[in-house]
Protein backbone atom coordinates (compact mmCIF):
# COMPACT_ATOMS: atom_id res chain seq x y z
CA UNK A 1 0.00 0.00 0.00
CA UNK A 2 1.31 3.39 -0.92
CA UNK A 3 2.35 5.85 1.45
CA UNK A 4 0.28 9.04 1.65
CA UNK A 5 1.47 12.22 2.32
CA UNK A 6 0.10 15.11 3.86
CA UNK A 7 1.52 18.71 3.19
CA UNK A 8 0.22 21.46 5.82
CA UNK A 9 0.89 24.65 4.22
CA UNK A 10 0.27 27.65 6.67
CA UNK A 11 -0.64 31.42 5.36
CA UNK A 12 -0.02 34.00 8.48
CA UNK A 13 -1.51 37.22 8.15
CA UNK A 14 0.39 39.72 10.34
CA UNK A 15 -2.02 42.00 12.13
CA UNK A 16 -3.18 44.73 10.14
CA UNK A 17 -1.44 43.50 7.12
CA UNK A 18 -2.94 45.13 3.94
CA UNK A 19 -3.98 43.70 0.58
CA UNK A 20 -1.42 45.57 -1.24
CA UNK A 21 1.87 46.77 -0.26
CA UNK A 22 1.51 49.41 -3.80
CA UNK A 23 -0.98 52.08 -2.68
CA UNK A 24 0.78 54.43 0.49
CA UNK A 25 -1.55 56.78 2.18
CA UNK A 26 0.41 59.39 4.53
CA UNK A 27 -1.44 60.79 7.79
CA UNK A 28 0.51 63.89 9.18
CA UNK A 29 -0.75 63.67 12.46
CA UNK A 30 0.56 67.25 13.50
CA UNK A 31 -2.10 68.94 10.57
CA UNK A 32 -5.08 66.14 11.73
CA UNK A 33 -4.66 68.02 15.55
CA UNK A 34 -4.12 71.34 13.74
CA UNK A 35 -7.33 70.94 12.30
CA UNK A 36 -9.16 69.89 15.76
CA UNK A 37 -7.55 73.08 17.13
CA UNK A 38 -8.99 75.57 14.38
CA UNK A 39 -12.47 74.23 15.17
CA UNK A 40 -11.74 75.19 18.60
CA UNK A 41 -11.11 78.78 17.67
CA UNK A 42 -13.89 79.26 15.13
CA UNK A 43 -16.59 77.42 17.92
CA UNK A 44 -18.17 78.85 20.39
CA UNK A 45 -16.50 77.95 24.14
CA UNK A 46 -17.25 74.72 25.75
CA UNK A 47 -18.92 73.29 22.40
CA UNK A 48 -18.20 69.66 22.32
CA UNK A 49 -16.35 67.78 19.27
CA UNK A 50 -17.68 64.66 18.38
CA UNK A 51 -15.10 62.90 16.10
CA UNK A 52 -17.02 60.63 13.52
CA UNK A 53 -14.36 57.71 12.84
CA UNK A 54 -16.88 55.51 10.88
CA UNK A 55 -15.75 53.12 8.51
CA UNK A 56 -13.06 52.68 10.06
CA UNK A 57 -11.94 56.36 9.17
CA UNK A 58 -12.95 56.48 6.17
CA UNK A 59 -10.56 53.72 5.43
CA UNK A 60 -7.84 55.38 7.21
CA UNK A 61 -7.72 53.29 10.50
CA UNK A 62 -10.10 54.37 13.25
CA UNK A 63 -7.77 53.10 16.54
CA UNK A 64 -4.87 54.73 14.38
CA UNK A 65 -6.88 58.22 14.55
CA UNK A 66 -8.26 57.79 17.80
CA UNK A 67 -4.72 57.39 19.14
CA UNK A 68 -3.77 60.90 16.80
CA UNK A 69 -6.50 62.52 18.44
CA UNK A 70 -6.40 61.39 22.05
CA UNK A 71 -8.40 63.56 24.62
CA UNK A 72 -8.49 66.28 22.14
CA UNK A 73 -12.04 65.61 21.19
CA UNK A 74 -15.07 65.26 23.81
CA UNK A 75 -16.06 61.95 22.31
CA UNK A 76 -15.72 59.79 18.82
CA UNK A 77 -18.16 58.29 17.03
CA UNK A 78 -18.69 55.30 14.79
CA UNK A 79 -21.95 53.18 13.52
CA UNK A 80 -21.30 49.46 14.06
CA UNK A 81 -21.24 47.05 16.76
CA UNK A 82 -18.04 45.81 15.47
CA UNK A 83 -16.23 49.63 15.53
CA UNK A 84 -16.98 50.01 18.96
CA UNK A 85 -15.55 46.31 20.10
CA UNK A 86 -11.92 47.70 18.19
CA UNK A 87 -11.86 50.97 19.58
CA UNK A 88 -12.54 49.96 23.52
CA UNK A 89 -9.52 50.43 25.59
CA UNK A 90 -8.26 52.23 22.86
CA UNK A 91 -9.81 55.49 23.36
CA UNK A 92 -10.24 57.72 26.84
CA UNK A 93 -13.27 59.49 25.96
CA UNK A 94 -17.04 58.60 25.36
CA UNK A 95 -18.07 56.34 22.61
CA UNK A 96 -21.20 56.58 20.14
CA UNK A 97 -22.62 54.22 18.29
CA UNK A 98 -25.22 56.27 15.36
CA UNK A 99 -27.25 53.35 14.19
CA UNK A 100 -29.51 51.03 16.00
CA UNK A 101 -28.09 47.15 16.14
CA UNK A 102 -29.55 44.71 14.61
CA UNK A 103 -31.64 42.25 16.59
CA UNK A 104 -29.96 39.36 16.11
CA UNK A 105 -26.27 41.50 17.55
CA UNK A 106 -25.56 41.00 20.87
CA UNK A 107 -25.11 44.26 22.86
CA UNK A 108 -24.15 42.99 26.65
CA UNK A 109 -20.23 44.21 26.02
CA UNK A 110 -21.33 47.40 24.94
CA UNK A 111 -24.36 47.69 27.83
CA UNK A 112 -21.54 46.35 30.31
CA UNK A 113 -19.16 49.34 28.84
CA UNK A 114 -20.21 52.70 30.90
CA UNK A 115 -18.31 54.75 28.31
CA UNK A 116 -20.85 54.20 25.38
CA UNK A 117 -23.71 55.42 24.34
CA UNK A 118 -26.43 54.44 22.06
CA UNK A 119 -28.23 55.91 19.50
CA UNK A 120 -31.98 55.02 19.73
CA UNK A 121 -34.41 55.58 16.64
CA UNK A 122 -36.94 53.22 17.45
CA UNK A 123 -39.48 52.06 20.18
CA UNK A 124 -38.37 48.87 20.24
CA UNK A 125 -34.82 49.14 20.69
CA UNK A 126 -35.48 51.21 23.37
CA UNK A 127 -37.33 48.83 25.43
CA UNK A 128 -34.33 46.44 24.45
CA UNK A 129 -31.82 48.36 25.67
CA UNK A 130 -33.87 49.13 28.93
CA UNK A 131 -34.62 45.04 29.71
CA UNK A 132 -30.68 44.40 29.01
CA UNK A 133 -29.84 47.59 31.15
CA UNK A 134 -32.30 46.18 33.66
CA UNK A 135 -30.93 42.44 33.98
CA UNK A 136 -26.87 43.33 34.11
CA UNK A 137 -27.29 46.08 36.21
CA UNK A 138 -26.30 48.27 33.97
CA UNK A 139 -27.50 51.85 32.91
CA UNK A 140 -27.17 53.21 29.46
CA UNK A 141 -26.65 56.32 28.12
CA UNK A 142 -28.74 57.20 24.81
CA UNK A 143 -28.83 59.75 22.25
CA UNK A 144 -32.13 60.53 20.59
CA UNK A 145 -32.25 61.18 16.94
CA UNK A 146 -35.09 62.99 15.92
CA UNK A 147 -36.22 62.77 11.89
CA UNK A 148 -36.31 67.31 10.91
CA UNK A 149 -36.73 66.19 7.30
CA UNK A 150 -33.91 63.82 6.13
CA UNK A 151 -36.36 60.67 6.32
CA UNK A 152 -33.89 58.25 6.97
CA UNK A 153 -33.47 57.39 10.63
CA UNK A 154 -35.35 59.53 13.49
CA UNK A 155 -38.11 59.42 15.74
CA UNK A 156 -40.95 61.92 14.35
CA UNK A 157 -40.97 65.07 16.52
CA UNK A 158 -44.74 64.24 17.36
CA UNK A 159 -44.00 61.07 18.81
CA UNK A 160 -41.37 62.35 21.44
CA UNK A 161 -43.54 63.91 24.31
CA UNK A 162 -44.44 59.93 24.52
CA UNK A 163 -41.16 58.93 24.36
CA UNK A 164 -39.18 61.44 26.60
CA UNK A 165 -42.36 60.54 29.33
CA UNK A 166 -41.20 56.43 28.80
CA UNK A 167 -37.66 57.87 29.32
CA UNK A 168 -38.13 59.54 32.30
CA UNK A 169 -40.06 56.88 34.20
CA UNK A 170 -36.78 54.41 33.43
CA UNK A 171 -34.15 55.14 35.43
CA UNK A 172 -31.40 52.21 33.59
CA UNK A 173 -32.01 54.36 30.58
CA UNK A 174 -30.05 58.12 30.79
CA UNK A 175 -30.65 60.82 28.07
CA UNK A 176 -27.89 62.31 27.58
CA UNK A 177 -28.15 63.71 24.19
CA UNK A 178 -30.56 64.60 21.05
CA UNK A 179 -29.78 65.30 17.09
CA UNK A 180 -30.66 65.22 13.59
CA UNK A 181 -29.08 64.96 10.26
CA UNK A 182 -29.40 68.21 7.94
CA UNK A 183 -29.72 66.84 3.90
CA UNK A 184 -28.14 70.11 2.66
CA UNK A 185 -25.23 71.02 4.81
CA UNK A 186 -22.99 70.63 1.92
CA UNK A 187 -24.87 74.15 0.81
CA UNK A 188 -24.59 77.91 2.14
CA UNK A 189 -27.86 79.48 3.15
CA UNK A 190 -30.08 76.28 1.62
CA UNK A 191 -34.12 77.15 2.99
CA UNK A 192 -34.28 73.34 3.84
CA UNK A 193 -31.56 73.59 6.32
CA UNK A 194 -33.17 76.33 8.13
CA UNK A 195 -36.59 74.37 7.46
CA UNK A 196 -35.42 71.55 9.51
CA UNK A 197 -33.18 73.37 11.94
CA UNK A 198 -36.04 75.51 13.38
CA UNK A 199 -37.59 71.76 13.63
CA UNK A 200 -34.78 70.96 15.57
CA UNK A 201 -35.33 74.15 17.43
CA UNK A 202 -38.73 73.18 19.21
CA UNK A 203 -37.82 68.87 19.30
CA UNK A 204 -34.64 70.50 21.27
CA UNK A 205 -36.91 73.32 23.34
CA UNK A 206 -39.32 70.03 24.43
CA UNK A 207 -36.72 67.92 25.18
CA UNK A 208 -35.43 70.60 28.06
CA UNK A 209 -39.07 71.33 29.22
CA UNK A 210 -39.40 67.28 29.56
CA UNK A 211 -36.68 67.74 32.29
CA UNK A 212 -33.60 66.66 30.67
CA UNK A 213 -31.91 70.29 30.67
CA UNK A 214 -28.70 68.52 30.38
CA UNK A 215 -29.09 66.40 27.21
CA UNK A 216 -26.77 67.49 24.85
CA UNK A 217 -27.94 68.67 21.00
CA UNK A 218 -25.99 68.36 18.11
CA UNK A 219 -26.84 68.90 14.61
CA UNK A 220 -23.91 70.49 12.09
CA UNK A 221 -21.43 68.35 10.72
CA UNK A 222 -18.09 69.70 9.10
CA UNK A 223 -19.72 71.16 5.89
CA UNK A 224 -22.60 72.36 8.44
CA UNK A 225 -20.12 74.52 10.65
CA UNK A 226 -19.13 76.43 7.49
CA UNK A 227 -22.37 76.34 5.53
CA UNK A 228 -25.09 76.82 8.74
CA UNK A 229 -25.09 79.99 10.62
CA UNK A 230 -26.13 79.76 14.05
CA UNK A 231 -27.45 77.01 15.51
CA UNK A 232 -24.29 75.09 16.98
CA UNK A 233 -25.91 73.69 19.95
CA UNK A 234 -23.40 72.15 22.56
CA UNK A 235 -21.80 70.00 20.44
CA UNK A 236 -20.43 69.53 16.69
CA UNK A 237 -19.75 66.20 14.56
CA UNK A 238 -16.50 66.49 12.56
CA UNK A 239 -15.18 63.99 10.40
CA UNK A 240 -14.22 65.17 7.06
CA UNK A 241 -12.83 68.17 8.46
CA UNK A 242 -10.30 65.84 10.46
CA UNK A 243 -8.43 65.41 7.35
CA UNK A 244 -8.26 68.80 5.54
CA UNK A 245 -4.59 68.76 3.75
CA UNK A 246 -3.62 65.97 6.14
CA UNK A 247 -3.63 62.93 3.78
CA UNK A 248 -1.31 62.20 1.20
CA UNK A 249 -2.35 59.09 -1.00
CA UNK A 250 0.05 57.69 -3.80
CA UNK A 251 1.50 54.68 -5.26
CA UNK A 252 4.69 54.11 -7.19
CA UNK A 253 5.65 54.38 -10.61
CA UNK A 254 6.42 50.33 -11.63
CA UNK A 255 8.01 50.93 -15.22
CA UNK A 256 8.61 53.04 -17.81
CA UNK A 257 8.74 53.05 -21.66
CA UNK A 258 8.82 54.39 -24.65
CA UNK A 259 6.01 54.93 -27.39
CA UNK A 260 5.99 56.09 -30.56
CA UNK A 261 3.71 58.22 -32.70
CA UNK A 262 0.75 56.02 -33.19
CA UNK A 263 1.13 53.23 -30.59
CA UNK A 264 -2.16 52.94 -28.09
CA UNK A 265 -2.00 52.19 -24.73
CA UNK A 266 -3.95 50.23 -22.33
CA UNK A 267 -7.20 47.94 -23.34
CA UNK A 268 -9.53 48.90 -26.11
CA UNK A 269 -6.56 51.14 -27.83
CA UNK A 270 -8.70 54.58 -26.41
CA UNK A 271 -5.38 56.54 -26.22
CA UNK A 272 -3.27 56.91 -29.34
CA UNK A 273 -0.15 58.58 -29.37
CA UNK A 274 0.42 61.45 -31.35
CA UNK A 275 3.86 61.56 -30.96
CA UNK A 276 7.01 59.88 -29.54
CA UNK A 277 6.66 59.99 -25.10
CA UNK A 278 7.13 57.88 -22.00
CA UNK A 279 4.90 56.31 -20.50
CA UNK A 280 5.01 55.50 -16.87
CA UNK A 281 2.99 52.49 -15.24
CA UNK A 282 1.87 53.18 -11.90
CA UNK A 283 1.00 50.32 -9.70
CA UNK A 284 -2.45 51.13 -8.63
CA UNK A 285 -6.09 50.39 -10.36
CA UNK A 286 -9.62 50.28 -9.62
CA UNK A 287 -8.95 47.39 -7.64
CA UNK A 288 -6.93 49.76 -5.26
CA UNK A 289 -9.99 52.81 -4.93
CA UNK A 290 -9.44 54.62 -8.77
CA UNK A 291 -13.17 53.94 -10.53
CA UNK A 292 -13.21 52.31 -13.77
CA UNK A 293 -14.76 54.93 -15.23
CA UNK A 294 -12.73 57.95 -14.22
CA UNK A 295 -11.91 60.49 -17.21
CA UNK A 296 -9.51 63.10 -17.26
CA UNK A 297 -7.48 62.07 -14.09
CA UNK A 298 -4.11 63.55 -13.20
CA UNK A 299 -1.16 62.64 -10.91
CA UNK A 300 1.11 64.25 -9.28
CA UNK A 301 5.37 63.54 -9.93
CA UNK A 302 8.10 65.45 -8.17
CA UNK A 303 5.33 68.51 -8.00
CA UNK A 304 4.34 68.17 -11.64
CA UNK A 305 1.17 67.36 -12.87
CA UNK A 306 1.06 64.43 -15.67
CA UNK A 307 -2.42 62.63 -17.61
CA UNK A 308 -3.40 59.26 -17.04
CA UNK A 309 -4.34 57.94 -20.41
CA UNK A 310 -5.65 54.47 -21.34
CA UNK A 311 -8.57 52.45 -20.15
CA UNK A 312 -7.57 52.23 -15.93
CA UNK A 313 -6.81 48.73 -15.36
CA UNK A 314 -7.34 46.17 -11.99
CA UNK A 315 -4.18 47.07 -10.96
CA UNK A 316 -2.83 49.88 -13.30
CA UNK A 317 -2.68 53.11 -15.05
CA UNK A 318 -0.64 54.39 -17.48
CA UNK A 319 0.80 58.61 -17.23
CA UNK A 320 1.57 60.39 -19.86
CA UNK A 321 5.10 61.61 -19.88
CA UNK A 322 7.64 64.14 -22.00
CA UNK A 323 10.54 62.17 -23.95
CA UNK A 324 13.09 63.77 -21.78
CA UNK A 325 11.48 62.94 -18.42
CA UNK A 326 13.45 61.49 -15.66
CA UNK A 327 11.06 59.77 -13.95
CA UNK A 328 11.85 56.48 -13.11
CA UNK A 329 10.76 53.33 -11.15
CA UNK A 330 10.08 53.93 -7.67
CA UNK A 331 8.95 57.25 -7.90
CA UNK A 332 5.54 58.19 -6.17
CA UNK A 333 3.01 59.21 -8.43
CA UNK A 334 0.86 61.16 -5.82
CA UNK A 335 -3.35 60.21 -6.43
CA UNK A 336 -4.29 62.41 -3.75
CA UNK A 337 -2.91 65.64 -1.88
CA UNK A 338 0.50 67.03 -2.08
CA UNK A 339 1.83 70.41 -1.58
CA UNK A 340 1.20 73.69 -4.08
CA UNK A 341 -0.21 73.81 -6.97
CA UNK A 342 0.09 70.47 -7.74
CA UNK A 343 -1.32 68.87 -5.11
CA UNK A 344 -4.69 66.74 -5.96
CA UNK A 345 -7.24 67.78 -4.40
CA UNK A 346 -11.41 66.57 -3.86
CA UNK A 347 -12.53 68.84 -6.17
CA UNK A 348 -10.50 67.18 -9.08
CA UNK A 349 -11.64 63.59 -7.84
CA UNK A 350 -15.23 65.49 -8.10
CA UNK A 351 -14.66 66.30 -12.18
CA UNK A 352 -13.14 62.82 -12.98
CA UNK A 353 -15.33 60.63 -11.08
CA UNK A 354 -18.04 62.31 -9.50
CA UNK A 355 -16.78 60.98 -5.50
CA UNK A 356 -16.84 62.97 -2.74
CA UNK A 357 -13.73 63.16 0.01
CA UNK A 358 -15.18 60.88 2.47
CA UNK A 359 -15.42 58.05 -1.14
CA UNK A 360 -12.20 58.76 -1.67
CA UNK A 361 -10.55 57.73 1.43
CA UNK A 362 -13.01 54.46 1.69
CA UNK A 363 -11.89 53.84 -1.39
CA UNK A 364 -8.21 53.38 -1.08
CA UNK A 365 -8.18 52.97 2.30
CA UNK A 366 -9.21 49.59 1.63
CA UNK A 367 -5.75 48.08 -0.39
CA UNK A 368 -3.14 50.04 1.36
CA UNK A 369 -0.42 50.93 3.49
CA UNK A 370 -0.99 53.59 6.07
CA UNK A 371 1.31 55.65 7.96
CA UNK A 372 1.35 57.98 9.82
CA UNK A 373 4.15 60.84 10.09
Amino acid sequence: MGEFYFILISVYTAPHMTLSAYTHIEIHADRVRDNVHAFREKLPPLTQIIAIIKADAYGLGATRLATILGSMVDAVGVVTLSEVIALQGTVTVPIILFSEPLPHEDIRPLVADASVAFTVYSAAFLRRLSDMSKKMGCPVSIHLKVNTGLNRLGFPPDQLAALLATIREDACVKLVGVFTHLGFSDHESHPENELQLQTFHSVFSEVHEAGFPFAMAHTLSTNGIQNVSGYVYDAVRIGLGLYRDAVTISAPVGHVREIQSGDWVSYEGLYRSVEAHRVAVVYVGYSAGIPSDTTGMQVSIHGQRYPVIGRICMDLIMVALPQASTIAIGDMAVLYGGEGVSAITPADWDQWAGLNPREIFCRFGYRATVSVI
